[in-house]
């Protein structure tokens, strides 16, 4: 396709290109890039889902993107991003049923939250979990399927751990979260962040400890965990 048969304006060759990330800063912000790399500058628009989307239209205005990222389009009520002259991609953040998945209440909830897209919010969809694929292929234009990015200042160079090493657990509280941590943190010092960190305080957070704890919020959940 040829540059002036788009649908949307791109910048000038060699300008470079404003994106957009929408999603709940809560828990989106560190999978989203906060500082200009590689001919990106971003900006992060924080959207808790509502019917109200003024406030996400002005910002949208504010900052003009040339492309549009949202985590959980779903969350987007219909025709929300009408209007926006930039392409949107939509990314997937929850776990969905599959024929050969075991069952579980999550999923099935998931899925119905998902039934409720306006496929008209979004121009292609990133899915997070492979095994997920299917069953949102038939409520979406799926494109690939990636993890979760994580935000180039939540890295460090690597180096020597404490003795002992210092573990942290990042996420709310839930009663499976909490019988797999209370026998870890009666032994080892094992601290548990279940409010919710961002910005400097997660980078401060995550640079006094040697190693996380990935743990599913509910039992039996088969997922990649960002």
């Amino acid at each position: 396709m040829r540059r002036d048969d788009l649908p949307y304006a791109l910048p000038e060759p060699g300008a470079p290109v404003r994106v957009a990330f929408v999603g709940q800063r809560t828990y989106f912000e560190p999978c989203a890039l906060s500082a200009p790399a590689g001919g990106l500058i971003p900006s992060f628009i924080d959207y808790r889902g509502g019917s109200e989307t003024g406030p996400l239209h002005d910002a949208l205005r504010r900052c003009a993107p040339h492309v549009v990222v949202v985590f959980r389009p779903d969350a987007l009520p219909a025709g929300a991003l009408d209007g926006v002259d930039a392409p949107v991609l939509g990314v997937l953040t929850e776990p969905l049923p599959r024929s050969d998945r075991e069952p579980h209440p999550n999923y099935d909830y998931n899925l119905a939250e998902l039934g409720r897209i306006d496929p008209g919010n979004v121009d292609r969809v990133i899915g997070f979990d492979p095994y997920g694929w299917d069953a949102a292929a038939e409520l979406l234009p799926m494109w690939r399927c990636l993890p979760l990015p994580v935000d180039d200042r939540l890295y460090r160079t690597p180096r020597p751990s404490h003795r002992p090493p210092r573990v942290i657990f990042i996420g709310h509280s839930t009663m499976h979260r909490e019988e797999s941590l209370l026998g870890l943190k009666h032994e080892f010092d094992v601290r548990h962040y279940a409010h919710a960190l961002m910005g400097a305080e997660l980078c401060d957070t995550l640079g006094t400890a040697d190693a996380g704890i990935a743990l599913h919020g509910e039992r039996w959940l088969y997922s990649f965990e960002s």
